[in-house]
């Protein structure tokens, strides 16, 4: 192993610059990655609701169009 002598000071300060400058990368791309989490929960969630409100939209139109249709239709039996 070789010897190594001690940092200078100046190269002290510039590896510490350095992490406190790739700490402060790392967590601006934390917090980005968990507003990215919340953006895509929100979407999650606003698709959920959507297809839960418009699923039973389509169920009750299905429904009511079944209903008026039945009634034409026993309507119309006893004319034949």
């Amino acid at each position: 192993m070789a010897y190594k002598p001690p940092r200078t000071l100046a190269e002290s300060e510039e590896l510490l610059r350095g992490h406190a400058k790739s700490e402060a990368t790392n967590d601006a791309w934390r917090s980005f990655g968990g507003l990215l989490v919340f953006i895509l929960a929100l979407a999650g969630i606003g698709l959920v609701t959507f297809m839960s409100v418009s699923v039973t939209l389509v169920a009750w139109i299905v429904g009511i169009v079944g209903v008026a249709y039945a009634t034409g239709a026993i309507a119309s039996a006893g004319r034949k």
